[in-house]
């Protein structure tokens, strides 16, 4: 169950060195135990964030960004119903600006998701339920179905059999090229200022990823799943950054389905105008600049919206390199959502 709201956090506009400091709330989740994965590395990685961490970026000479990563409290229930209830009820108590949710996924690297699809969850949760609260098929009645395909060694929803198609799927907004792109070549530095504060240094190289658009129906040869990673074999590190890629098959399990759940609030409060939005607290702040822009905001609203696979323990990174990764990767959120991809070193 998720959390009641905690206070409003307050930006100042101006500090006294006269540096405007901007701020932004990332909310993330991780999930808890199921079939063969006992210990979760998604929560086990985003509760090491708990209560709340602060990144801080310089922008220009006279103007800062602070990301405040938030993590759920504790893990996420693999179930349906659960998370249709916590999805909700965090849309409806908690501030922040973007959200990011986090499972786990095959060995080899980290995966960013870029699509979520509405039909096709016919794998049963650890209540042996899929949505809308049916008992779901084993796996041998699925197979004979024709529902799951055998793929990279493991059994699949095959994403062009019957149910399974692409019919009413959302994408986020966010350049996960242009994300994974900096996490994958080491290009988001941290370290400690003076004042013991954690901040990142961002190498502002000429942009050569391609240009980004609204992702296009997955393919089949680019299936990501949650089947328990445990038994995929060891992959190397890369140098200087994190094996992380863009993904366009989220394994239409309860991982796709926080996605696109998510998803779907931050288009329903949106339309909404009577709704509460996660990123009003900023109204409420002293940061006049840190305020939506009604104009933008429409065209924005996907791009609050993520998720990340990550690799089982060893497979081959440890949690401590899931944590900086996951920090990497919120920060390119912001910047890519903020629109400040570029940063300017002068006024």
């Amino acid at each position: 169950m998720a959390p009641t709201a905690e206070p409003h956090p307050v930006a100042d506009a101006i500090d006294k060195y006269g540096v405007e400091e901007i701020v932004r709330i990332v909310y993330i989740t991780g999930y808890g135990p199921f079939r063969n994965i006992l210990t979760n590395p998604s929560s086990q990685i985003t509760s090491s964030l708990l209560p709340q961490t602060p990144l801080y970026i310089t922008l220009t000479p006279t103007k800062t960004l602070k990301i405040i990563i938030t993590p759920h409290p504790v893990p996420l229930r693999v179930a349906y119903a659960d998370i249709q209830h916590d999805v909700t009820h965090i849309f409806d108590t908690q501030p922040f600006d973007y959200i990011l949710h986090v499972g786990v996924g095959l060995a080899g690297g980290y995966k960013l998701e870029t699509v979520a699809h509405g039909n096709g969850y016919f794998r049963g949760d650890v209540d042996g339920l899929v949505p809308g609260g049916e008992k779901a098929h084993d796996e041998a009645e699925l197979k004979r179905l024709g529902l799951l395909r055998h793929w990279g060694g493991e059994w699949v929803v095959d994403v062009n059999g019957e149910g399974g198609g692409d019919a009413g799927w959302l994408g986020t907004g966010l350049d996960v090229d242009w994300i994974c792109g900096k996490v994958r070549r080491g290009k988001l530095m941290f370290s400690e200022d003076e004042a013991g504060r954690r901040t990142v240094t961002v190498d502002d190289e000429e942009d050569t990823s391609r240009h980004h658009h609204k992702p296009t129906l997955p393919p089949i040869t680019t299936i990501t799943t949650e089947i328990d990673p445990t038994t995929q074999s060891h992959h190397p590190k890369q140098k200087n950054g994190y094996i992380i890629h863009p993904s366009t098959n989220a394994g239409r399990y309860l991982c796709e389905y926080i996605f696109r759940k998510s998803l779907e609030h931050a288009i329903a409060v949106r339309e909404d105008p009577d709704a509460r939005k996660p990123w009003d607290w900023r109204k409420s702040s002293s940061a006049t600049s840190g305020e939506p822009d009604p104009e933008t905001e429409a065209e924005n609203i996907s791009k609050r919206v993520l998720f990340m696979h990550v690799p089982n323990v060893g497979q081959p990174y440890s949690i401590e390199d899931g944590v900086r990764a996951l920090e990497q990767v919120v920060v390119g959120m912001v910047l890519d959502g903020e629109g400040f991809r570029h940063l300017k070193k002068g006024k």
